[in-house]
C-alpha cells in the first residue's frame, strides 16, 4: 500500500468514524509513511510482511467485539496498540469460552494479538491521569464505552483533545450518540 493510498484511507476512516479528521493529522500520518525506510520486511524467505502503520501508536480502551476487532486490524497492519484493561479482572472476554488456551479464552487471544496490555482503574483520578499521559504520545484513541461514560471520568473527546490535540479520537458504539427524539 503506497503512502498516498494510506493517507486516503486514513482520511476516509477519520471522516466516517472519528471526531478529529484534521488536515494536520493526515499530513503527519503521510509524512510518517514517507519517512519510513522499511515498510516491507522479510520474516521468512519468500514471505514479505507489509507494515504500513508501523510507527503509529493506538491507545485502545475497547472491550468485547467491535473495538477489539478494529484495533486488532490496526495492530496487524503494524501499529503499536496499547490495550487498557480493568485491574484484577481484565477484559470480560478473557473468560469467554470454551475454547480456552490455558486459562485464557481463544477469542480473547485472537482479537488481542499484536497488542500490549496494561491495567488502569479509569474511575480513579490517578488512572485518568495515566490515560491522558498515554494519549499525549499516541496518534489514535479508540473507545467503545456507552456514549458520555468516559466524559464522566474526564476522558471524553474534549478532555483528551486538551492534552493531545493531534489525536484521532474514535468512538465505536452500538448506542446512538445523541437522542433521536430531540431532532
Amino acid at each position: 500500500m503506497s503512502a498516498l493510498s494510506l493517507s486516503a484511507l486514513a482520511k476516509g476512516f477519520a471522516r466516517r468514524f472519528c471526531l478529529n479528521s484534521s488536515r494536520s493529522f493526515h499530513l503527519n500520518l503521510l509524512q510518517k509513511c514517507r519517512n519510513r525506510k522499511n515498510l516491507l520486511t522479510s520474516s521468512q524467505p519468500g514471505h514479505v510482511d507489509i507494515k504500513p502503520l508501523e510507527g503509529i501508536k493506538i491507545l485502545d480502551l475497547t472491550r468485547v467485539l467491535a473495538g477489539p476487532f478494529a484495533s486488532m486490524i490496526l495492530g496487524d497492519l503494524g501499529a503499536e496498540v496499547i490495550k487498557v484493561e480493568r485491574p484484577g479482572v481484565g477484559d470480560d472476554t478473557r473468560a469467554w469460552g470454551p475454547p480456552f488456551v490455558g486459562k485464557e479464552s481463544a477469542y480473547f487471544l485472537s482479537v488481542n494479538r499484536n497488542k500490549k496490555s496494561i491495567a488502569v482503574n479509569l474511575k480513579d483520578p490517578k488512572g485518568a491521569t495515566i490515560i491522558k499521559e498515554l494519549a499525549s504520545v499516541c496518534d489514535v484513541f479508540i473507545e467503545n464505552y456507552i456514549p458520555g461514560k468516559l466524559g464522566e471520568m474526564g476522558l471524553g473527546y474534549e478532555d483528551i483533545k486538551k492534552v493531545a490535540p493531534q489525536i484521532v479520537y474514535c468512538s465505536i458504539t452500538g448506542m446512538a450518540m445523541f437522542n433521536i427524539t430531540q431532532g
